[in-house]
């Protein structure tokens, strides 16, 4: 198994635990289980990343060394759609694990609910037919 297999399993099954604490959350609203989602999306979106630079390393490309650079270069070679989402993605993943308030947290986890959750599982399937 090749190290991009390795990272894309660990990704795919990362996006299904957070998936079961959004879940959660639906049937407990409580900031706990909320704080529990938001540390799965933190998990998600640095494999997120890692396993899209290993995939673009093994189709040649070099110097791939900051999120950023690796999910622009996702977006040209079409491996995610939006790469605004993406840059948003990144930005609320450092956000969330340099800055903490309440009021940041509500916001960034409605984005994970509304629009974050479904780049990363769409990711997950690109990754899982390639």
């Amino acid at each position: 198994m090749s190290n991009f297999q390795k990272k894309a399993e660990n990704f795919e099954k990362s996006v299904s635990r957070l998936q079961e604490a959004l879940e959660e959350y639906n049937l407990n609203k409580s900031t706990t289980v909320r704080d529990g989602a938001i540390q799965r999306f933190e998990f998600s979106v640095e494999l997120a990343w890692k396993t899209a630079r290993e995939y673009l390393i093994e189709q040649g490309f070099l110097d791939l060394n900051s999120p950023k650079t690796v999910m622009r270069e996702a977006y040209s070679y079409k491996i995610i759609n939006d790469e605004r989402t993406w840059i948003q993605i990144l930005n609320d993943r450092n956000l969330t694990s340099h800055v903490y308030d309440e009021k940041t947290a509500d916001e960034i986890f409605v984005r994970i609910c509304t629009s974050h959750m479904q780049a990363l599982k769409e990711l997950s399937e690109y990754f899982s037919e390639n």
